[in-house]
């Protein structure tokens, strides 16, 4: 049988030097358009999940932080304010206006020494100007314009003015005598100018103000004067309006600024990703439009044969477009073994529904505060936390269980921010306001006796449900931790707290309150905060002893309140707590 053999036909060499230039045109091409697309993407992506994310996370802080400035400056004008009209409404006063110089020098002693050091006082008749009543004040052209508002029964704004070493606060407020007629009538002047550092001073110790703070003056038909300055910022500034004079502006730390300068890891992935996927669909396209082509130039040799080979390469094109591992499972990771735990290394009583509490130095021991240290770290790594807030009460064994507890959590790599000695509102203060760590855990056990002690954790801003504290359990049993080298560092909340209660709280009146902290973690900040709000602070128990010599720490008891209500008889007070 005679058979005949068909050779391939074969280019000529510039035809095929000119087809492998065009094959070559067309993948730069595509890949050149591939790497456009991808730096579009990375552009795009960029300046609006990141650029402008940030910038808007910056402002949201900026106005947060403007808000709480304005209510420092509010609160401490305030209480100058509350001091002038408190003596203005003073019958004694408005009677010794009518009296000689010798009869005001009481008054105004007593309002100089009610003023913060440093401030200049007046009480002014209106019988004669200001200047010749008190030459050595040398009252300033704004300053006889507030004084004149008073006399006209008016709202007088504080205002600041002066030098620029020099600056001051001036208040006034008018002495009415209501029953000199029908119609109120002023008869006089209270007058106060207070340094600026009143101002700076409460602004700088506040510990929320992680940036600069400034406040501008705007009077009628003038430009807006910026009077106070303090610290330093970068970013957008946000502002808040305080009254019609006064503008607070708020910048940003380059620290805070940068704390939100984060790319989202979805971001990192993303690149590539897109890259990878662009050549990819560069090269799959270059491949198809080469194909085209040659089977265009070899039309005579098509063949059932080729189209065949045509679609097996195209099918193979296909599985290296989808990797190798297309057809691939992933690994399934195998269940961790499981076993029933017969003899407990710790008590399971002590793990209730929202707390752990029990016998200390028999359930509650430095070793169980180690061992739950090292549990609750290691949860915090798997969850992507690093840092907790850890305080302690004034209980005889706090102090030893704090220390067991740190030294576990550290051991896992978990950083430790220490309260100290706080009751436990501040620990939810603290976790509440944090930008950075929303975790908490304190060594109480509550209103128990003496003889108990315990924690009360807080992760994620959230206090742990009874499950979640039985897996704590569970884990501290195994044995199975993370191992790193966490750092330990003071972080105090007692001053931050109590600006942040006198910035948004004021008493309508006087008020004579009995203190009875029974010896526990409330002893030196209540006082402390109720005196601050300007009651008359009496303290009944208020030193630590962490052994209740007392009573115990149970309100709910009648005969935990009875020395409470004696001294409340005793000293005719208005309220005890």
């Amino acid at each position: 049988m005679l058979s005949l053999k068909k050779n391939k036909a074969t280019p000529e060499p510039s035809a095929a030097s000119e087809q492998n230039k065009s094959i070559l045109s067309t993948r730069l091409l595509l890949v050149v358009l591939a790497l456009a697309v991808t730096g579009w993407w990375v552009m795009w992506s960029y300046q609006n999940l990141v650029v402008a994310k940030q910038h808007q996370q910056l402002i949201n802080v900026g106005q947060q932080q403007a808000k709480k400035a304005k209510e420092v400056i509010r609160f401490r004008a305030g209480r100058i304010n509350g001091i002038l009209t408190k003596l203005s409404e003073r019958q004694a006063l408005i009677t010794a206006l009518d009296g000689d110089d010798s009869d005001l020098s009481t008054w105004l002693s007593s309002l100089q020494a009610s003023l913060p050091t440093g401030s200049q006082s007046a009480i002014l008749r209106l019988s004669s100007a200001p200047e010749n009543q008190y030459p050595e004040l040398q009252f300033r052209f704004a300053e006889l314009d507030r004084i004149n508002q008073a006399k006209r029964n008016e709202q007088a704004l504080p205002e600041i003015g002066g030098s620029k070493n020099n600056l001051t606060i001036t208040f006034v407020s008018a002495i009415v005598d209501e029953n000199q007629s029908t119609d109120t009538e002023v008869i006089g002047i209270a007058f106060a100018r207070v340094p600026i550092d009143y101002l700076i001073e409460a602004l700088a110790r506040n510990k929320n103000f992680d940036g600069r703070v400034r406040l501008e003056q705007t009077f009628a038909k003038t430009k807006p004067k910026t009077v106070l300055n303090v610290g330093s910022g970068t970013g957008p500034e946000v502002n808040v309006k305080i009254n019609d004079l006064w503008q607070i502006y708020y910048q940003p730390s380059a620290a805070l600024a940068k704390s939100v300068q984060s790319v989202p890891m979805v971001l990192f992935v993303s690149w590539p990703l897109v890259l990878l996927v662009s050549l990819l669909l560069a090269l799959w396209l270059a491949h198809t439009i080469n194909k085209n082509q040659q089977n265009k130039a070899h039309k005579a040799q098509a063949s059932k044969q080729s189209s065949i080979m045509s679609v097996q390469l195209a099918e193979e094109d296909q599985h290296l477009l989808a990797g190798e591992s297309a057809g691939r499972s992933a690994p399934t990771a195998a269940a961790p073994a499981t076993g029933t735990v017969t003899e407990y290394r710790f008590p399971p009583q002590v793990f209730r529904a929202y707390d752990i509490r029990g016998l200390a130095n028999q359930e509650i021991t430095p070793e169980f505060a180690n061992q739950l240290g090292k549990a609750l770290g290691s949860r915090l790594q798997q969850n992507g936390s690093n840092s907790i807030f850890v305080g302690r009460d004034g209980r005889t064994q706090s102090p030893e269980l704090c220390a067991a507890l740190i030294s576990g959590l550290t051991s896992t790599g978990t950083n430790v921010l220490e309260l100290g000695l706080v009751p436990s509102p501040l620990l939810h203060y603290a976790v509440a306001t944090s930008e950075e760590c929303k975790n908490g855990i304190i060594v109480t056990a509550s209103h128990n006796a003496a003889n108990y002690n315990g924690f009360k954790i807080t992760l994620n801003g959230l206090s742990l449900s009874e499950e979640e504290i039985q897996q704590l359990r569970l884990a501290m049993e195994g044995d199975q931790f993370a191992s790193g080298q966490g750092q330990s560092q003071a972080a105090p909340v007692n001053d931050q707290y109590v600006d942040e209660i006198l910035a948004d709280v004021a008493l309508m009146g006087e008020v004579k309150l009995v203190i009875d902290a029974g010896n526990g973690a409330t002893s030196e900040i209540a006082p402390l905060l109720f005196s601050e709000m300007g009651c008359d602070v009496i303290p009944l128990y208020c030193e630590f002893d962490g052994s209740f010599p007392n009573h115990d720490p149970d309100p709910s008891k009648a005969e935990t309140l009875s020395d409470l209500i004696a001294r409340v008889q005793q000293e005719q007070a208005d309220l005890g707590v």
